[in-house]
C-alpha cells in the first residue's frame, strides 16, 4: 500500500471539498452544498454539486462523481500519487514513510478503535448500573437527561483498580494494547498496571467520523490531590491541539449556521446541546490551538470564542488573538464574548434562558475591535507619545496577517478606532450626559425670544456633548448671551473650561442648582429646544453637532446688538480673555 488509509484519512480531515474544488470551480454555497459550472462538460447552468459532510462532489449532467483525490486526478491529470502529494501539501501533512511498519501501525490503529469502542461500551453500561448512580445524580442535579448523557455517550469508570483491563482481556486485547490506548498506567516501579480512570463520570472524544479516539473523566468526590479533570494521554489517535470536543456533531448542526460556538469545557457543550445550540466544541483541557482554528474553519466561516467571566477567561482570549493573527483568511471570522463574572456557558443558560444567551452572541466583540480594546486597555493615551505608541502597536498586530490584502484592511480599520478615541476621549467621561434633568418637577415652560432660545439651545448642546469645548470655547469667549441666566450658564461653562480644559458635568449640575438656574433649561424647556433643534439631542452624530453649533452661533452673532457684547472677549486668545475677567466672573453667577 503506498499510503496508510489513515494518512488519507487525515487529509480529507483537514481540506474541505469546496476548498479543494473551489481552487479550480466557481462555487456558490446552495444550502446544505456548494454549486458551479462543471469543469469536465460544458454546461450554462450549473448542475455541479459539492457536499462537504458527504466528502463527494458530484455532476448530474455528466455523471462526474468522486472524492477530493479524484477531483485533483481528473482535473489536473495526475497520477494518485501526485493527488495525494499535491493535497497533503495543501493540507500542510508530511509525507508518510512507505514500509512495513507504517502498513503494521494502520493495522494496529484498527485495533485500537475496536478497543477504545469497546470502552465507551464499558462505561456507558456501568453508568446503568448501581455503581453509577452518584454519576446519575450528579447528572441530573446538572440538568441533564437520559437524553442527552445518551447522545453523548456518557459513561462511568468504577473505582477499580484492574476493572476495565479485566474487562479488555476477557475480550481478547493485550495489556500492551490497553497501556498503548491510554486506558492504564504502568507504575514505574514495575508493579501491576491500573486503570487510568477511577471513579469519574466518563466524556468519550471521537474523531469526525464519530470514532472513539479518547477520553476524558471528571472526578465525582472532591479530592484536591488529584485533578477534577483528566484526559487520556497523547496517542498514536488522539492529539489534544488537533482535535476539540464534539466536532463530529457539530459540523452538522453548523451547516446552516455557519458558526461554532467554542466552550471551555465537556459541561459547557453538552449544556447548550440539550438548550438546542448544537454547534458548540471545546479544546481537551488546553489554549485553543491554530491547528483546531483552522479545523473549525472548514466547517463555519465564524468561531465565537465563549470565555469564562474570570481573569482566566480574559488570559485564553488573549492567547488565541496572538496564535491566529497569522493565518487569518478573509471570509472566516472570530468574535470573542465574555460572560458576566462567575458565569460560564452552563449555568449562564441554565440560569438566563437561551434567547439571553443568544443576545450575548449578537453582542460577541469582533477580532479587530478586541484587538484594539486590548491594545488600548494597556497604558492611557493621554499625549501625542502615548496615542503615536498604540498606533505603533496596532500596527504591529495588523503586520502579522500574513494576507496582504487583509492585513492592509486591518491597518486603516485599526487606525481609524484610535482616531476615533482620541476625538472622543475627552469627553468620554461625560459620555451620556444627555440622561441629566437640568430641574425635575418644574412644571411651567419659560417662555423665551429666539435669541435667547438660541442661547439656551447652544448652553444644552454643550451638556449634552461637552467635548464641544474643545472646538467652539473661543466662539463661546467672543459672546454674551441676551438673557442674564442663560449668559451665567455661559460663563460657569467658560470657568470649568478654563481650569483644565475638562467639562465637569456632575460639578456643573451641582453649581446650577447651588445658584438656583436649574430652571433655566428645566425638562419642559429641553423638550422645547429638542423640537426646534433636533442636533442637539443626545446620541447624534458628533459631526452635526459641531456643524449645527457653530451655523447656529454665527446666526446669533448677527442678531445681537454689538451692545450687548460688554463681556465679549476682544482677544484672539482665550487664556488671556480668561487673566483679564477671572476675578469678574464669579460675580456674574449670582442670579
Amino acid at each position: 500500500m503506498r499510503f496508510p488509509p489513515s494518512f488519507l484519512d487525515e487529509i480529507k480531515q483537514r481540506l474541505q471539498v469546496s476548498d479543494v474544488v473551489g481552487r479550480a470551480v466557481n462555487l456558490k454555497r446552495h444550502g446544505h452544498e456548494h454549486k458551479g459550472l462543471c469543469p469536465f462538460h460544458n454546461e450554462k447552468t450549473p448542475s455541479f454539486t459539492v457536499n462537504d459532510d458527504k466528502e463527494f462532489y458530484h455532476c448530474f449532467g455528466c455523471g462526474a462523481h468522486g472524492s477530493i483525490f479524484d477531483f485533483v486526478i481528473e482535473n489536473e491529470k495526475l497520477s494518485f500519487p501526485e493527488a495525494v502529494e499535491k493535497l497533503a501539501g495543501l493540507a500542510g501533512l508530511p509525507l508518510p514513510q512507505v514500509s512495513p511498519e507504517a502498513e503494521k501501525r494502520y493495522e494496529q490503529q484498527k485495533d485500537h478503535k475496536k478497543l477504545l469502542e469497546d470502552a465507551a461500551r464499558y462505561f456507558q453500561t456501568h453508568l446503568k448500573q448501581d455503581s453509577g448512580k452518584a454519576a446519575v445524580s450528579y447528572l441530573k442535579n446538572r440538568g441533564l437527561d437520559g437524553k442527552t448523557a445518551l447522545y453523548f455517550r456518557l459513561g462511568f469508570a468504577p473505582d477499580r483498580r484492574q476493572g476495565l483491563q479485566n474487562y479488555l482481556k476477557e475480550k481478547g486485547y493485550s495489556q500492551a494494547d490497553i497501556l498503548a490506548c491510554g486506558l492504564a498506567i504502568q507504575p514505574d516501579d514495575g508493579k501491576q498496571p491500573f486503570d487510568r480512570f477511577r471513579d469519574r463520570l466518563m466524556f468519550p472524544i471521537t474523531n469526525t467520523k464519530g470514532e472513539v479516539i479518547a477520553f476524558g473523566g471528571r472526578l465525582l468526590k472532591e479530592n484536591k490531590k488529584i485533578a477534577k479533570y483528566m484526559n487520556s494521554p497523547e496517542t498514536d489517535l488522539f492529539h489534544k491541539g488537533h482535535t476539540v470536543y464534539n466536532l463530529h456533531h457539530a459540523r452538522q448542526s453548523a451547516r446552516q449556521s455557519q458558526a461554532m460556538v467554542v466552550v471551555e469545557g465537556y459541561m459547557d457543550v453538552i449544556a447548550l446541546a440539550q438548550f438546542g445550540i448544537g454547534y458548540a466544541v471545546a479544546p481537551l483541557g488546553t489554549a485553543l490551538t491554530e491547528d483546531q482554528v483552522k479545523l473549525l474553519w472548514q466547517y463555519a466561516d465564524t468561531l465565537y470564542l465563549c470565555f469564562d467571566g474570570d481573569e482566566a477567561g480574559k488570559r485564553a482570549a488573549n492567547k488565541v488573538i496572538d496564535r491566529c493573527l497569522p493565518f487569518l483568511k478573509p471570509g472566516k471570522e472570530l468574535r470573542f464574548m465574555h460572560l458576566p463574572k462567575g458565569e460560564d456557558p452552563d449555568s449562564f443558560i441554565r440560569n438566563y434562558g437561551k434567547e439571553r444567551f443568544f443576545d450575548m452572541l449578537n453582542a460577541a466583540q469582533p477580532l479587530a475591535q478586541k484587538i484594539f480594546a486590548l491594545e488600548a486597555s494597556l497604558k492611557p493615551c493621554t499625549t501625542p507619545e502615548s496615542r503615536t505608541d498604540l498606533i505603533n502597536r496596532l500596527s504591529d498586530k495588523a503586520k502579522q496577517i500574513k494576507d496582504n490584502a487583509l492585513q492592509g484592511t486591518y491597518m486603516k480599520f485599526l487606525r481609524g478606532l484610535a482616531y476615533e478615541q482620541f476625538k472622543s476621549s475627552r469627553g468620554k467621561k461625560q459620555k451620556g450626559v444627555g440622561k441629566y434633568s437640568l430641574s425635575e418637577g418644574l412644571g411651567a415652560k419659560y417662555q423665551s425670544d429666539e435669541k435667547t432660545l438660541i442661547a439656551k439651545a447652544l448652553c444644552l448642546a454643550i451638556l449634552n456633548y461637552p467635548i464641544l469645548m474643545d472646538d467652539v470655547a473661543e466662539d463661546l469667549g467672543h459672546i454674551s448671551f441676551p438673557h442674564r441666566h442663560v449668559e451665567n450658564i455661559r460663563l460657569l461653562l467658560l470657568n470649568h473650561y478654563m481650569e483644565d480644559h475638562e467639562v465637569n458635568i456632575d460639578q456643573i449640575m451641582r453649581e446650577l442648582e447651588e445658584k438656583g438656574l436649574e430652571k433655566v433649561l428645566n425638562e419642559d424647556v429641553q423638550k422645547d429646544l429638542y423640537a426646534l433643534y433636533r442636533f442637539i439631542k443626545p446620541a447624534q452624530d458628533f459631526d452635526n453637532v459641531l456643524t449645527w453649533w457653530r451655523e447656529t452661533y454665527q446666526g446669533l452673532q448677527q442678531k445681537l446688538h454689538p451692545a450687548e457684547q460688554d463681556l465679549a472677549m476682544p482677544s484672539d486668545n482665550l487664556e488671556e480673555w480668561w487673566e483679564t475677567h477671572a476675578q469678574d466672573l464669579e460675580s456674574r453667577f449670582e442670579v
